[in-house]
């Protein structure tokens, strides 16, 4: 179902939304595929206001450039700019179709793709929801408004696999399931238990930042019964 009609008005009647629309606005009249994706799809699902607007878009870094000016250019080889337009922020990133990460946190390569390999290649369900504020169009190639609907968390393609390729997921897995006070998919629940020794691998400072993200949400004592 389309996301409901209040909160997409509340959404872009506010200073980020009205933002956010107007540079998906400028790349979708220049002719590039551009979709709104993430956290953001997310609360909005859940009938929230979105605290944070993630850009999915065919066009490439260097169309993003071009478009806005006023950006910031260094995560161009990831495909990512941040474009700054009247005074907000956003991470416009052109559809990717990397996975494996050498160290956790950077893909080896990045290959730019088609809005469905983008989808495939983001961590779970709920988080790979796309809208398009324009068209209103929503793109959910994995049920994730289903899932969400269920309060489950649930991997795109092998957990175990998604897991090896970056442990970081493990602590996002707990953190979105105590955001939406939900429960692991069994499938999701037996990898995070088979890989759970491999956390050691994790920097202290990208530990430390999820556990900030936890402890600020709602919930946190749900994520720390699950760490405990």
């Amino acid at each position: 179902m389309p996301l409901p009609r209040d909160i997409i008005d509340r959404t872009l009647i506010s200073r980020l939304g009205e933002r956010a629309y107007q540079v998906s606005e400028i790349l979708i009249n220049a002719g590039f595929d551009t979709w709104w994706v993430g956290g953001g799809v997310r609360d909005m699902m859940r009938g929230q206001l979105p605290t944070d607007i993630d850009i999915a878009t065919a066009a490439l870094p260097e169309d993003v450039i071009r478009l806005f000016p006023k950006c910031d250019e260094i995560g161009k080889q990831f495909g990512s700019i941040v474009v700054s337009h009247k005074g907000v922020t956003f991470e416009v990133t052109t559809f990717r179709q990397d996975d494996a990460a050498s160290d956790g946190r950077h893909p080896e390569s990045v290959q730019f793709g088609k809005r469905e390999d983008d989808a495939k290649r983001r961590d779970f369900t709920i988080n790979a929801m796309y809208w398009n504020p324009v068209g209103g169009a929503l793109f959910d190639p994995f049920a994730g408004e289903q899932d969400l609907a269920e309060r489950l968390i649930r991997f795109i393609g092998d957990p175990e696999t998604r897991i090896r390729h970056d442990a970081l997921r493990m602590l996002r897995a707990v953190r979105f399931r105590a955001l939406i006070d939900g429960q692991y998919h069994p499938d999701t629940y037996t990898a995070l238990r088979s890989c759970s020794s491999i956390a050691h691998d994790l920097s202290g400072s990208r530990i430390a930042a999820e556990m900030e993200k936890m402890l600020l949400g709602p919930h946190p004592e749900r994520a720390l019964e699950d760490l405990w």
